[in-house]
Formats: C-alpha cells, structure tokens, sequence
C-alpha cells in the first residue's frame, strides 16, 4: 500500500468515526440542512472552552478590543478584495478556459477537481485553523460583554460526515443589538487570526529550511506535493504548452534539446535552479536571452506566461532528486504540516471574508448594509449579492471537476 491509499484508508476510518459520534451523540445533536436530505451541518454543543475565553477577555481586554478594531478595519476591506478577485478569477476562468479553476474544494481524498492534502495534515490542520478561528470569536465577543452560550464541534457532511469543524455560540439577541463596531470586531474575528496564522506560518518555514541549505539541500512545495531535496544541475526535460492560448514555447522554436543541462544564462553560471531563478525574475517578457546548454548557446526573447505573465523560457525542469531516509522523515514531516498549515489558514481566512450568508464576510456585510438601509431593505440587497457570488463559486468549483 502506499502513502496515498494509506492516507485515504484514514480519512475513511475516519469517516466512520465520525458517524459513530454522530450515532451516540444524537440525542444532542442538532441538524442544519443545506439541501436536505443530503447536504447538512451538525452541530454537537459543549461548553469547552467558555472558562478559558471569559478569562482571556476580561485579563486582555483591552489588547483584545484594539486587535479587534484593526481586524474589523481590515476584514472589512478584505471583503472587497476577496470579492473583486473572485469576480476576476471567474471572468479569467470563461475567457481561458484553458487555465485551472480559481477555486475547488480541499479535501484528503486524490480526485480530478479537489486539492489533495493527505489527511494527518489536512486533519491537524484543520484542528489548528479551527480551534482559533471559533476562539477568536468568542474572545471577542466576551470582550464586548456578550454571553457565549455554547461551543462545540461541527460536522459538514454529503449523506456521511466528512469535514469537521468548530463553532462558538454568542447570545444571538444581544449580538443583534450591539453597535455596528461590535458586531463586525467579531465576525472579523475569525477570518483575520486565520490569516495572521498563516502569515506568521509562512515566516516560519524561512529559519526551519535555512539550516538545509549548508547541506545543499532545500525544501520544495507546491499543491501537489513537497519533500527535502537535493539540488542538482538544472536539466531541460520537456516544453511548456498552454493548451487554448497562443503562447509557443521559444526554447522549442530555437531546437534548445530535451534532457540538455542549462549552464548559464547572458554569461552568468548556473549551477542550480536557484540561480536560474535569480535571473529570470528580474527579466521582463521579450527580453533577448543567451542560454549556453550542454557547451552550445541559443538566443530567444523570452514569453510571457499567459498565467503568471511572467516571463519564461518555455521548459520544464528538473532540478533537484528527493532525498531518501529515516533521518530525513521527521524534519520533512514538521517542515510540510507547517507549509500545509500556513497555506489552509491563509485559504480559509481569505475564502470566509467572501461576501455570501454563510460566511463571516457575509455576516459583516448584512449588518453593515441592515445599518444603513433598515432591516427589510438590506436583507433584500443582500440576498442578492450573496446569490450572485454563490453562482459564480459554484460554477468555479464545478468547473474544477471538469
């Protein structure tokens, strides 16, 4: 068996689980449905944690109402921008086909249309982002004085449970009736701590790879995989292609050969990719390049990648081979779940300041919009703004799977 089917053999176990629970606990268990009978949210109410987040409000209020404020200034904003580059990704998406979805589920299941992460770090980092981003609400919430009747754990499930949660559970009367400032500190709340994580999760990795580096080796990551590697002379092993757009590869046009090792760059030595990156990234798209591979030199300007719009050379590479041992096993373990959970944290705080019912964005935006309008009026304007990006989503993930 190997590390993939071994990790999706856990995400069903813990499938199972998770109904287990489901089935003991139901006579505390609460459903929302989404599109019932399929489509649901349950809800196990506890009360951990409620100690914790009156003792951290009332020892830090006023730390916790200034973070807050900047929070709510910032998550305000951010539901803009997360809805201006949603807009943009679709409008992308319906006019290049060709390029991947901006959006698509993410789950510890292999499958054409979902980000794979294998579930210890899709589970541990849903833990971490989860744990935080319902505490962060109710920390807030107790510093303005509202009760937090409940937390708990929340389970999203399609007929089965499969992805957990956590939520937090303030007086709904009295958050309806606090002012404006307070009901968006904390809504934004969430969101922004799950962004700040990432943040400082991204600074993170720099000191924990440094040491790497002395031993010619690094760490490489991506969606579709990481692993500590040996860097190696940087090797041409196919063209680029850009299916559904015009862009030609202009090393191709030049005959630059498969499996050639790329020695410099306009006279400067390339040993590894690192110093092939270092030279690219200050060129612009048609920019004349002198590639010596393999002793012989080819000229080409460079193209812009019609994704990136950067300019490239048009080659896929091969730079580095995986290095292999148990040594190696923990530090990779530590260096990938922080990678995964700086990347899930910055996802999910970026996705629930999006402007739809559901969503922290959405809640600030409906009392925002129920400041100003009334009541009756923004529930009508809102329904509509959060239908219309809902759509869009929708037809983004669909269009993942395609």
């Amino acid at each position: 068996m190997n590390d993939t089917s071994f990790q999706v053999l856990l995400f069903l176990v813990f499938v199972a689980f998770l109904t287990w629970i489901l089935y003991k606990k139901r006579k505390n268990v609460v459903f929302e449905w989404l599109f019932k009978p399929i489509i649901y949210i349950a809800l196990l109410r506890t009360k951990f944690g409620l100690k914790f987040m009156d003792s951290f409000a009332k020892k830090h209020n006023k730390f916790v109402k200034v973070t807050s404020f900047v929070f709510m200034i910032l998550g305000f904003a951010g539901i803009f921008l997360m809805g201006g580059i949603l807009i943009y990704q679709f409008y992308v998406q319906i006019t290049n086909p060709a390029i991947p979805s901006g959006a698509a589920l993410v789950l510890p299941i292999p499958m054409k249309g979902v980000v794979y992460v294998p579930f210890i770090y899709w589970i541990l980092s849903i833990f971490v982002l989860a744990l935080f981003h319902e505490f962060s609400h109710g920390v807030v919430a107790r510093a303005y004085k509202i009760k937090v009747k409940s937390s708990g754990i929340a389970f999203l499930g399609i007929l089965l449970p499969i992805v957990p949660a956590a939520f937090v559970e303030p007086d709904d009367a009295k958050v309806k009736k606090a002012p404006l400032k307070t009901k968006l500190s904390i809504f934004a709340a969430g969101p922004m701590i799950n962004i700040v994580l990432g943040i400082l999760f991204l600074i993170l990795l720099n000191p924990l790879v440094a040491p790497l580096h002395s031993k010619n080796l690094t760490f490489v990551s991506s969606l579709s995989g990481s692993a500590i590697v040996e860097l190696t002379n940087v090797r041409v092993v196919n063209y680029t292609e850009h299916p559904g757009s015009d862009f030609v590869s202009p090393a191709k046009l030049v005959g630059l050969p498969l499996n050639s090792t790329i020695q410099e760059i306009n006279g400067i030595k390339v040993d590894n990719f690192y110093d092939l990156q270092r030279v690219l990234e200050n060129l612009t798209p048609n920019t004349i390049v002198h590639v010596k591979a393999d002793g012989l030199e080819y000229t080409f300007p460079l193209a812009e990648d019609p994704v990136t719009k950067r300019a490239v050379m048009g080659v896929q590479l091969d730079y580095y081979r995986k290095v292999e041992g148990l040594n190696f096993l923990l530090y990779n373990f530590i260096l990938t779940l922080v990678w995964w959970l700086a990347i899930l944290n910055l996802g999910v705080g970026m996705f629930n300041l999006l402007p739809l019912g559901i969503l922290d964005g959405g809640q600030m935006l409906l009392a925002f919009l129920e400041k100003k309008l009334g009541e009756k009026k923004a529930q009508k304007v809102f329904k509509g703004i959060s239908t219309f990006f809902l759509i869009i989503l929708l037809i983004m993930i669909f269009n993942s799977f395609m």
